[in-house]
């Protein structure tokens, strides 16, 4: 639960720290895996009546990993393979 914007911030900063990217040829920051960041918020409103209202949303921030053409990449070694592995997926 992230009951402040701040909250929900460090909690967004600490999941792209845990991001893993590798740069090559064609992008400098691609990503080398999935990654999905759901935020569900639950809003309150009490109306004028003294009847509370409650919505609620889910938003979803997806972050796929770099599909790139082997060949074009000039990627090697442990990013060669994954590269591989990503286009499989």
């Amino acid at each position: 639960k992230c009951p402040t914007e701040e909250d929900l911030l460090r909690l967004y900063m600490r999941t792209l720290r845990n991001r893993s990217v590798a740069g090559h040829q064609l992008n400098r920051d691609s990503s080398r895996s999935h990654a999905l960041f759901t935020v569900y918020v639950d809003s309150m409103i009490k109306g004028e009546d003294g009847h509370i209202t409650t919505r609620h949303g889910k938003m979803t921030f997806v972050d796929l990993a770099g599909s790139e053409r082997l060949k074009e990449s000039k990627s090697e070694g442990t990013t060669l393979r994954e590269t591989g592995s990503i286009n499989k997926s």
